[in-house]
């Protein structure tokens, strides 16, 4: 399965979705990582409400994977997402790779139309 995740560093998951400088793209089966790679955005906020354009080609490149792990999202990024068969999922985790790792033993609360990401939230 393809799971995306947005970083600023590659390592950490950004405080919020349309913010993030980039995104850790993680290939897993069902119980662990196969591989991961970073995409930068080059520095320009993928998901500006302005961006129409940009927020669609976001929206195309996220929606080849199944599932977004977020430490906040807008409803209506949730809800786009969803319409394209990717479910996101709320952590208040830091570290991508243990927000991956909890997500694969279905420890991680799947997004619904609230999705701040600052309600509680698992700690590694």
């Amino acid at each position: 399965m393809k799971i995306a995740v947005p970083s600023d560093d590659g390592v950490t998951i950004a405080g919020h979705f349309g913010k993030a400088e980039g995104f850790l793209f993680f290939d897993a089966d069902t119980t662990c990582i196969q591989s991961a790679r970073y995409l930068s955005n080059n520095g320009e906020a993928c998901c500006s409400h302005d961006a129409d354009n940009s927020r669609s080609e976001l929206l195309e490149a996220l929606a080849l994977c199944e599932t977004v792990i977020a430490r906040g999202m807008g409803t209506g990024m949730v809800q786009n997402l969803a319409a394209r068969g990717v479910d996101v999922f709320l952590t208040a985790e830091n570290d991508a790779r243990c927000a991956v790792t909890l997500y694969l033993n279905n420890a991680l609360e799947k997004a619904t139309t609230s999705a701040c990401g600052c309600g509680g939230g698992h700690h590694h």
